[in-house]
């Protein structure tokens, strides 16, 4: 059988999405999809999960390897991985009944939504990578420094934090932030309230992009980095 982009949407659908490759467990979570031990009886004795991936996907082992290696797969795969490590890392350490995200299926479908920037400052994540590096001192002191893991990527974050019952993790109360923003903000300043703040973040990302040093912070403000209009001012 010829692989055809319907299989390798699907091949990423179970692999990314709903991880199989992590176990039967994973696999029983798939809408219609047998229990665990009744595809632990099953495939245990066929070659495991990839002998369930092979047959769900219509083709033999062989295909199934190439697929595995085919390099459109895994760059969207690394993309995908990335958004995975963010729900992944924010579901367990989340506490009980702040995450509302059902699964990561869900949760990726909000996230595809969603322009890859700050939602405070306007800073775009590819600023982020770039400024966090190597070449910013204070970000980045010795291989042996763990202290700054943050900052390469936008972060999960809980727009509404007050009253308590309105701090969680959810579809309507979760924007992307940068790390900046993330951390001046915290849990004790309104969105609305917090806007003058941002629009200095705002100022700060441009005076690091912009190539003319010599602008004020008047003429700085909106120029490379757009300043966010949306109704997040109202929260």
């Amino acid at each position: 059988m010829k692989i055809t982009k319907e299989i390798k949407d699907k091949y990423i659908e179970y692999v990314c999405v709903y991880r199989a490759r992590s176990g039967f467990k994973e696999i029983s979570q798939i809408p219609n999809e047998s229990t665990e031990g009744e595809l632990r009886i099953k495939y245990s004795t066929k070659g495991g999960i990839s002998a369930w991936l092979s047959e769900k996907l219509g083709i033999n082992l062989l295909q199934l390897k190439n697929l595995e290696i085919d390099e459109e797969i895994k760059e969207k795969k690394a993309k995908i991985d990335k958004v995975y490590k963010k729900y992944s890392n924010k579901k367990t350490s989340s506490k009980e009944g702040i995450f509302k995200f059902d699964s990561f299926s869900e949760f990726l479908d909000w996230y595809e939504e969603k322009p890859i920037k700050c939602c405070y400052c306007g800073v775009e994540e590819e600023y982020l990578e770039k400024y966090f590096s190597e070449n910013t001192f204070q970000y980045y002191r010795n291989e042996d420094d763990k202290a700054r893991q943050r900052g390469q990527f936008l972060e999960l974050e809980r727009v509404v934090t007050a009253p308590k019952d309105k701090n969680v993790y959810s579809k309507e109360n979760c924007a992307l932030s940068c790390y900046i923003c993330n951390n001046a903000k915290s849990d004790f300043i309104s969105a609305k309230d917090f806007k003058p703040i941002a629009k200095g973040i705002n100022i700060f990302w441009n005076k690091v992009i912009h190539e003319d040093k010599n602008l004020s912070d008047e003429e700085l403000f909106n120029k490379k980095v757009e300043f966010p209009d949306t109704n997040i001012w109202e929260k």
